[in-house]
């Protein structure tokens, strides 16, 4: 009789184990991703309201304000900031004739976060409807934007507190057997 070898089904197992793990780390790469993002979009919310605010209460209509916003990011060239990068592809559709209401929906859409969609919403609206409320209704949302910005930062340092806790426990640990192995080695003598 034949000896049966079984390396073959193990090194199958081990395979689709593998892929398995790969597309599970790539997958939450992406995750991490898409929240940084996010979070990022979040905190850089009430700048981008005060700067519409500001530019809006000078008297610029709200598509050269718009602009005016890329246009200064451009000139920044600072790092990248997801936000700007979306309303500089807002700006480009605007560029190309597409309509203020659509083009500003479609950055809502894009961004898919409540307070964009929230604020968009509101500009859409001014444009369809005419609103000389609009800076008063910014201005709201202005403050309520940095009440959320509080929140989130609170969160996040928060969670930073949490994440170093493990490490603070294990310099805890190294120290009591730094303390504590002297001691019982000194009572054995």
């Amino acid at each position: 009789k034949e000896k049966k070898d079984s390396s073959s089904t193990t090194l199958l197992i081990i395979g689709i184990v593998a892929a398995i793990a790969i597309f599970l780390a790539y997958d939450k790469d992406l995750y991490e991703k898409v929240d940084k993002r996010n979070r990022q979009m979040l905190l850089d919310y009430p700048e981008i309201i005060d700067k519409i605010i500001l530019l809006l209460g000078a008297g610029m209509p709200l598509a050269n304000a718009w602009q005016k916003i890329v246009q200064d990011y451009k000139q920044k060239g600072a790092g990248k900031r997801y936000i700007y990068e979306e309303m500089i592809i807002t700006s480009n559709e605007l560029k190309l004739g597409k309509s203020e209401v659509v083009a500003y929906e479609s950055f809502g859409r894009r961004v898919k976060l409540l307070p964009y969609l929230r604020f968009t919403s509101l500009l859409a609206q001014n444009i369809k409807k005419g609103s000389a409320d609009l800076l008063k209704i910014l201005e709201v949302e202005a403050v309520e934007s940095f009440e959320e910005r509080k929140e989130l930062a609170k969160r996040i340092g928060e969670e930073a507190g949490t994440k170093l806790l493990f490490p603070m426990i294990l310099m805890l640990l190294i120290v009591l057997v730094i303390v504590i192995v002297p001691a019982f080695l000194s009572f054995k003598l």
